[in-house]
Parts: structure tokens; C-alpha cells; sequence
């Protein structure tokens, strides 16, 4: 029996395999390849709403949810951080509170809403009279703390304490009423207090 009609047919039925297992791995990587490169962009897309979610999170624990400033815990961290300045470096530093007077015929009378309108601007209102390296928190209610680092004395927080007075006293304009709002500041001073 002739070998040639033979390998002439074992020749052919490799090639068309060859050619098969080339179209079906081409297959298969294409397919391979979307899946993948889908499931990677939906990786990526997961680690960065976990990375957003974390950084909410993180600032939502240290932040005042109403007025987006530092809230006790962060002010109490900074406060103690500049403390041990203050005593590594022989400067002083400030610690201001505030209480908003009457706030409570405020939420009373006009309604809690009108009260939180007014808390968000008492933020930005301070910042107004404070350095960019000062702190102002929210600790609740109608309490506020600021934080004065690298202060000269007792005259110079004593004049922040005037200059947050005089701003607190501009009339606050909300939702069309016009409300004057007093505060009552005290002051504490390291090394002195």
C-alpha cells in the first residue's frame, strides 16, 4: 500500500486542526480578553468609590455633619498638637469658646431649620477675622471653639476674641429675616492657663 495518499490525508487533517485550534484560540482570547479587561475597568471603578467612600468617612468623623467645620474630637487632636508645640518651641497659644446667646429663642421661634441656617454661617464668619493657621470647630448646639497658634500673649487673643465678637454681632440675614446674634467667648491661654 502507497504511504503517500496517506500522508497526503494526515497532512491535510493537520493543517485544518492547526487551523481550527488557531480560529478557537482566537477566539477564546478575544472572549478571555473582554471579560477581563470588563471585570479590571469594574475593579478600578470599585477601589475608586472605595477610596471616595474612605475619604468621606474619614473627614464625615472628624467633620460637623451640619456645618462641615472640625468637630470636637479634630479640635481636641489639633489643640493637643498645639500644645506640644507651644511647649517644644516656647510660644503660646490660644484657646477660644463661644456660646451663642439666646440661640435657643432662635430655634424656638423661627424653627430649627432657621437655627441651622444660622450655624452654617457663623463658620465662615469667623474665618473672615482668623489667620489661615487657626482652627475653628463646632462641638455641638451652639458652641464653637478656636484654636489660635503662635499667639504673643494675652492682649493679642484677647483682640481675636474682640474682632469674633464684633463679626458675630453683624446682623446674620436668614431666609429674609434680619437676626442679631450676641456671643459670649471665653479664653484660655497656654503655658499661662
Amino acid at each position: 500500500m502507497p504511504y503517500a495518499p496517506v500522508a497526503a490525508a494526515v497532512a491535510h487533517d493537520t493543517h485544518r486542526l492547526y487551523v481550527v485550534l488557531v480560529i478557537g484560540l482566537t477566539v477564546l482570547y478575544g472572549v478571555l480578553f473582554r471579560l477581563v479587561a470588563s471585570a479590571s475597568r469594574e475593579l478600578r471603578r470599585s477601589a475608586e468609590e472605595l477610596r471616595a467612600h474612605a475619604a468621606r468617612s474619614a473627614h464625615d468623623a472628624t467633620h460637623d455633619p451640619l456645618t462641615s467645620l472640625p468637630n470636637r474630637s479634630l479640635f481636641r487632636d489639633r489643640a493637643h498638637q498645639a500644645i506640644l508645640a507651644s511647649a517644644r518651641h516656647g510660644h503660646n497659644t490660644a484657646l477660644l469658646l463661644i456660646d451663642l446667646d439666646r440661640f435657643k429663642e432662635i430655634n424656638d421661634t423661627l424653627g430649627h431649620h432657621s437655627g441651622d441656617l444660622l450655624l452654617r454661617e457663623v463658620g465662615p464668619r469667623l474665618h473672615r477675622v482668623l489667620r489661615e493657621s487657626d482652627t475653628v470647630a463646632r462641638f455641638g448646639g451652639d458652641e464653637f471653639g478656636i484654636l489660635l497658634t503662635h499667639v504673643s500673649g494675652a492682649a493679642a487673643a484677647e483682640e481675636v476674641a474682640r474682632a469674633v465678637h464684633r463679626t458675630l454681632e453683624e446682623p446674620f440675614s436668614i431666609q429674609g429675616l434680619t437676626l442679631d446674634v450676641e456671643a459670649s467667648i471665653g479664653i484660655a491661654l497656654h503655658p499661662l492657663h
